[in-house]
């Protein structure tokens, strides 16, 4: 039995963050996964042979339960061996690729409150990446209100991009090439990423999507990406203004555009998602957790109930009983952001 996984990406372009792919034989199980990974340094990899075998499937299926092309049954049991013998093959490659050697840093594991990582490369408790890790743990915390949580995030953290490559590929053959990964299934919240220039900003988006799906059952998927993105941010204080969401975000208005929080929750795979909608949902969490006091205190109340394992709803519904005029608010929330200090961050 093939398991599915979905696996969401950070790249440049936004392409997605959901990836379905279905694991070889030797790594089934019943658990489904679910991952978020880096957008950016997007660049689709050919699909593995495991991808192209499910139309081949559906297509044996039809035949061998009596296609309308009127073929004798010598000859739909041709075919069936036919269809049979290139299933076969295919669930060979996978095998194959699936069951490579691939290693897992793990020569050296530091530990420190909810974060584990585990790496090649010798890590301190005190180096500068723990520290910022640990403190933004509790920003997250504190600035959305949810209580710190013991399950831990585990971080394999690759030497160099050659190494993590060589591991995603055997692992999880055809994924598209990504900075990090966050993957989280019933039994391990895990993020995997390698030593690079971008390490604290990948880290902390990566770290966020861990401690969310640590403290809460389902995130929405716009949700899930926003507040990633809010807290990727780095500075004394979280909740830096992205300017290139800001400034693309008001381009699209004098062309037309118009904010729907209402449409980015039907949203539920990232494929669906384009780079606007993206900086849209940044902008939303943003202007409710900056605008008023009322304004957080609706997001906020949202989040709990979340977190206690409720089903709240719309958002959307919630907010505009609340803020009908929640449109007017975002635009002159962006507005008044441009007259700020701001943090110019990469497009993804």
């Amino acid at each position: 039995m093939k398991t599915a996984a979905r696996i969401y990406g950070r790249a440049r372009l936004r392409p997605s963050r959901f990836f379905s792919l279905h694991r070889s034989n030797s790594e089934s199980s019943s658990k489904g996964v679910q991952g978020s990974g880096n957008r950016r340094d997007h660049r689709h990899s050919a699909q593995s042979c495991d991808f192209a075998m499910h139309p081949v499937a559906m297509h044996a299926t039809e035949r061998m339960t009596g296609g309308s092309d009127g073929a004798s049954p010598s000859r739909l049991l041709l075919r069936s061996a036919m269809l049979f013998a290139m299933l076969l093959t295919c669930t060979g490659c996978m095998w194959a690729r699936g069951n490579k050697a691939a290693k897992l840093p793990d020569n050296y594991t530091v530990r420190a409150e909810q974060l584990r990582v585990h790496s090649d490369k010798k890590l301190s408790a005190n180096h500068e990446l723990m520290l910022e890790l640990k403190k933004l743990r509790r920003q997250v915390s504190e600035e959305i209100e949810i209580p710190l949580q013991d399950r831990e995030v585990v971080v394999y953290l690759f030497t160099d991009e050659a190494e993590y490559q060589e591991y995603l590929q055997s692992a999880y053959p055809g994924l598209p090439n990504r900075r990090a990964y966050f993957i989280g299934t019933s039994s391990e919240l895990a993020v995997y990423t390698f030593w690079g220039d971008r390490i604290q900003e990948d880290m902390r988006h990566e770290f966020t999507h861990g401690l969310l799906h640590a403290a809460m059952k389902d995130v929405p998927l716009w949700l899930d990406e926003a507040l990633a993105e809010y807290f990727e941010v780095q500075g004394p204080v979280p909740g830096g203004v992205n300017r290139d969401s800001v400034q693309s975000l008001l381009t699209a208005l004098e062309n037309d555009w118009s904010p729907n929080l209402g449409r980015l929750e039907t949203l539920t795979q990232v494929h669906q998602m384009q780079q606007l909608d993206y900086q849209e949902s940044w902008a939303w969490i943003h202007m409710l957790m900056h605008e008023s006091t009322v304004s957080k205190a609706i997001l906020l109340e949202y989040l709990h109930d979340l977190q206690r394992g409720k089903n709240p709803g719309s958002f959307e519904a919630h907010l505009a009983s609340r803020m009908p005029d929640y449109r007017l608010r975002l635009i002159a929330h962006l507005a008044k952001s441009l007259n700020q200090p701001m943090m110019t961050m990469n497009s993804r």
